[in-house]
Order: structure tokens, then sequence, then C-alpha cells
């Protein structure tokens, strides 16, 4: 489990495979498949990737800050690209375990919330 705020608005990846909304960004991996790249993981997955760091970034702004990072999406640990993205986040513990979940919201009921930094 991550270290993060534990009042930060949740988020989740809905699906790597619906990235492609705009129509500029449709072009582009057309452009790409044409050429023979595949856009996926030179263009998707990097973007996947970076979006979640951000995300993770916004969350983890202080040692102190305390919370847990859930993605429930089972192609984390059965794609292989999945493994690419776990690995680019910050070192933390990844369960499967719902008991080490209650586990973490139970030491964590006591923790008082963190004063916000001066800007």
């Amino acid at each position: 489990m991550c270290q993060v705020k534990r009042s930060a608005v949740s988020r989740s990846i809905s699906s790597l495979s619906r990235l492609r909304t705009d129509p500029v960004v449709e072009a582009h991996l057309a452009w790409m498949e044409d050429r023979g790249i595949d856009p996926f993981t030179s263009y998707q997955l990097p973007l996947a990737t970076l979006t979640l760091k951000q995300w993770v970034g916004r969350l983890i702004r202080h040692r102190r800050d305390r919370g847990l990072l859930a993605i429930l999406d089972i192609r984390l640990i059965r794609k292989p690209y999945g493994a690419r993205l776990l690995k680019d986040l910050p070192p933390c513990p990844i369960t499967h375990d719902l008991s080490d979940v209650e586990g973490f919201f139970r030491n964590s009921a006591g923790s008082a919330p963190r004063e916000p930094a001066d800007p």
C-alpha cells in the first residue's frame, strides 16, 4: 500500500484501451500504425503510466501523508504491461489480500489529518 493522502479524491483508469478520444490523438495513432509502430506500447501505455504517476504525485505531497492507492484492474497482474505500470510507481507494498487493506484503515483511523503546508 502506497503512502498517499487519506483525503485524496480517488481516481481510476477505466480502460487503457479507450485512450482514443481526441481526433488529433486518433490521427497520431493512425500515423503510427501506418508506419508499423505499435501505438499501445509506444504511445498509450507511456501516457497511462505518466498519468498514473502524476495522480500518485498529487496524492503524495509529504512524508507524513498516509493513504491507500487501490487499483482494481486485474490486467495489472495478468497482462505484461501491468508490470511496466507498477514498476514506475513509488516503492510500496502491493497486496491482493483484503485483510491487509482493512488493517491499513484500522491503523490509520487514529491518525490526525496533517496540517496544510504554508504556500
